[in-house]
């Protein structure tokens, strides 16, 4: 009852249609309509959500393949911590009046993310483009002993904390790689001595182990390396929620 963005990544990128073929069997996708643009053809964006999901419930015959997408009006904070306790990523919030704004983020509607945080190794970094000379940090996490690698984090710190970070990084670099980097995310890392400990927030870990969403948070010179555990930090049922937004 739970999506798998890691899956549906996966499928995103086959394009061998026996393969294909074969994977909808094995790994079906759902296509969720939630909002209708046109209806026989004629716009209408600037009806009210209420009333634009009453034309796309009329439209949509629900099958294995599609389905509208539900909603919870009245008890926001109540779907939040449901949403929450599932393991989800978080909600949309909508106001029932909101017109579509096509090509661009409306007021009306908010995402707001069920935020997990996480106390990770800092093992190496890659540059920055212009004035930013931190672009991302790379993240490790101890299992069975050993630092494993558990994603980047490039967002959460302005130009002058990254010039800050990337000098204290440089000035414990490390020749040889502290782990190695999985496909997708080898870039041009400069590694550093796994001695500073960051606060990360993120939304969700992948299938592989990696969080999705990071966002630095800060360091934590209280605490050693080694208490950066696999099993203290990143197991959904152990992620403490830090914040929510208002709803």
């Amino acid at each position: 009852g739970r999506p798998d963005f890691g899956l549906l990544q996966a499928r995103g990128r086959l394009s061998d249609r026996k393969r294909i073929s074969a994977a909808a069997k094995t790994h079906p996708a759902v296509f969720i309509a939630f909002d209708v643009l046109y209806r026989n053809g004629k716009p209408v964006l600037q009806e009210p959500l209420e009333r634009r999901r009453e034309l796309l419930r009329g439209m949509v015959r629900p099958a294995t393949e599609i389905a509208v997408a539900e909603s919870v009006p009245g008890d926001g904070e109540g779907f939040f911590e449901a949403c929450r306790k599932s393991g989800l990523e978080g909600v949309m919030a909508k106001r029932l009046d909101s017109p579509y704004f096509p090509g661009r983020r409306s007021p009306l509607w908010k995402k707001i993310r069920a935020w997990k945080s996480a106390d990770l190794v800092i093992c190496g970094w890659e540059p920055g483009g212009g004035p930013r000379l931190l672009g991302a940090l790379i993240l490790g996490v101890y299992r069975k002993g050993e630092l494993v690698f558990a994603g980047k984090v490039g967002t959460g710190f302005d130009t002058s904390t990254g010039r800050d970070l990337a000098e204290l990084l440089a000035r414990a670099a490390k020749t040889q790689p502290v782990f190695s980097l999985p496909r997708g995310y080898r870039g041009k890392p400069r590694w550093t001595e796994p001695a500073l400990v960051c606060t990360v927030d993120f939304t969700e870990v992948t299938r592989d182990g990696y969080l999705r969403h990071p966002v630095f948070r800060g360091l934590r010179p209280d605490k050693d390396p080694k208490e950066c555990d696999w099993h203290q930090n990143l197991p959904p049922a152990s992620i403490q929620t830090v914040h929510k937004g208002d709803l």
